[in-house]
């Protein structure tokens, strides 16, 4: 159609994440995973550079940094910050798996790497100390007898 217009998702996907980010709360956490999943998806591929360039000189970097370091969520449950981080932290996978070193450069020059080891530190704590469901076998512990 000639009056169809051109959309750039990524850079769609990314203004309403950057929006959604300060103001983040049980209304729209799920939201905010669901961009960052596309965002993740955006940059892996063969032809996917020019989504990474992109994303790399945006502000979602720092978005993103903000997201996994929040000490607290308003009102959102703890599984779906959990989500959240899970999104987060595949997304930066994601950047780093790129041929190019301009995600790695960046990410050394601008991120408070300390900062996140800390959170995903405690994150490991948390989980590794969470109940095991019932019925469920806990990791390293032998298989119920039938």
């Amino acid at each position: 159609d000639a009056t169809a217009e051109a959309v750039d998702l990524v850079t769609e996907v990314h203004d309403l994440l950057v929006q959604l980010e300060p103001s983040l709360d049980e209304s729209n956490v799920e939201q905010a995973v669901l961009c960052i999943d596309c965002l993740t998806e955006f940059v892996q591929g063969n032809n996917s550079q020019g989504n990474m360039a992109l994303l790399i000189e945006s502000k979602v970097t720092d978005a993103m940094e903000r997201l996994v370091c929040r000490s607290e969520f308003k009102d959102v449950p703890g599984e779906a910050v959990s989500r959240l981080r899970t999104a987060v932290s595949t997304w930066f996978l994601a950047m780093l798996e790129g041929d190019g070193k301009q995600a790695e450069d960046r990410f050394l020059r601008t991120l408070d790497l300390e900062r996140i080891a800390r959170v995903a530190a405690e994150a490991y704590k948390l989980g590794s100390a969470a109940p095991v469901p019932a019925g469920a076998v806990a990791k390293g512990a032998p298989a119920p007898s039938v």
